[in-house]
């Protein structure tokens, strides 16, 4: 889905406890890599990923992602969900 584009924010705490404030205030942790360069732990607006992208076959293609300024076109490789809820916990997005 080229025409998607969700702005990230760089994350500098890492850890459970600071991942789970990072939830609770409507934030979803994600790493972005890729072959040759080094991975980036980010948080999107949960709310924006649920609204972009709310079928399977939606989360197939690429998108765009802003970040400090600079566009990168990435895809979803793996997304981690709560077992009851079926709500996302985290993404693994890989460069494109």
């Amino acid at each position: 889905m080229p025409g998607i584009t969700l702005t990230a924010e760089r994350r500098n705490s890492i850890g459970s406890a600071a991942v789970g404030r990072l939830r609770h205030t409507g934030k979803l942790p994600a790493v972005v890599y890729g072959k040759g360069t080094e991975a980036i732990s980010v948080e999107l607006n949960h709310h924006d990923v649920t609204v972009s992208f709310p079928t399977r076959e939606s989360r197939e293609g690429t998108f765009n992602l802003v970040l400090d300024g600079e566009t990168i076109e990435v895809k979803i490789q793996a997304i981690q969900r709560h077992r009851t809820r079926n709500t996302a916990l985290h993404l693994d997005l890989q460069r494109v």
